[in-house]
């Protein structure tokens, strides 16, 4: 999580982060005013038959239900 927190930040930063709207927010409001965190996790038991990725996606259309956001990276 933390290389992909970075990796968001940089892009940020440097004012080319893929979403539009968030660029444009971080740019209004400031670096300082964003908090990362961790929402939930995926417990991953490791058996084979299950599509992590599948689940992954699932938890992540979950949490953003949930606290009403928009999905705005992977």
């Amino acid at each position: 999580m933390k290389a992909k927190w970075n990796r968001h930040k940089a892009e940020l930063r440097f004012g080319f982060h893929r979403n539009k709207l968030l660029q444009k927010e971080w740019n209004e409001y400031g670096g300082n005013n964003f908090v990362f965190e961790v929402l939930s996790v995926l417990d991953k038991k490791g058996e084979p038959h299950i599509n992590y990725q599948k689940e992954l996606k699932l938890l992540q259309e979950m949490v953003a239900e949930e606290f009403n956001i928009h999905t705005v990276y992977s």
